[in-house]
């Protein structure tokens, strides 16, 4: 059994064609996205009874992408899930992958050659634009929004202890979140009917009160003179 906290986790539907917005997408519902921005919420726990290890992790985010930033760092353009242990060292890394497309963007491979060269030139053209030129007012922009469940991308053990996480594509980095997994044992909530049930300690019974012994003074015989006839 999960527990997810916030428990509106439990109403996401997770996968990779699962693009739809819902109440733990961040910023939902006081706006849909913010341009050039990664933005992304997990569960701050969850709690497995009866189960040795995590098995799912819902990872909700949201991103807007200028074209201008979509074409300068299309080689960049896969999520990419980042994953470290509290006190660890070692970030664990998985890609978000369409198994039937490599990307949801404008940038994607053209079909045609002509349109391919026109494509290598915008590329090509982007480059010169510094970082802070990839925040344009004006201009055409992609985004979209996962759910997924992070360990299907991550080659990695979640057992207990807590998690950091965020999400880097197109040149930027998402807010970092924090995930506590806890493991409990539905049997330490419950009698164990295989083992005796334990005696509840009595008190003795109570005793009646012996009334206290009175000393009976022996009773004498009474002695009569002898009377001659």
């Amino acid at each position: 059994m999960i527990e997810y906290n916030p428990k509106e986790f439990h109403e996401v539907k997770l996968g990779y064609f699962e693009q739809g917005e819902n109440s733990c997408t961040p910023y939902y519902p006081d706006t849909w996205a913010v341009k050039n921005q990664v933005a992304i919420n997990s569960p701050k726990t969850i709690t497995y009874i009866d189960e040795d290890n995590c098995t799912t992790i819902p990872l909700c985010g949201i991103y807007m992408i200028p074209e201008r930033r979509g074409l300068k760092y299309a080689h960049l353009s896969t999520p990419i899930i980042h994953v470290k242990k509290e006190n660890e060292e070692t970030w664990q890394t998985g890609e978000i992958i369409d198994p039937k497309k490599k990307s949801n963007f404008s940038t994607e491979r053209p079909e045609s050659e002509e349109e391919e060269a026109k494509r290598q030139q915008a590329i090509k053209d982007a480059q010169k634009y510094s970082d802070d030129q990839l925040y344009p007012k004006e201009g055409s922009s992609s985004g979209s929004t996962f759910n997924v469940n992070l360990v299907e991308y991550i080659n990695m053990l979640f057992e207990a202890g807590i998690y950091e996480l965020y999400v880097s594509m197109f040149g930027l980095e998402s807010n970092r979140v924090k995930v506590e997994i806890i493991i409990k044992e539905e049997s330490d909530k419950k009698q164990n009917f295989n083992e005796p049930l334990k005696q509840t300690p009595t008190q003795p019974p109570i005793q009646a009160p012996v009334p206290p012994q009175v000393p009976q003074t022996p009773i004498q015989p009474e002695i009569y003179d002898e009377i001659s006839i």
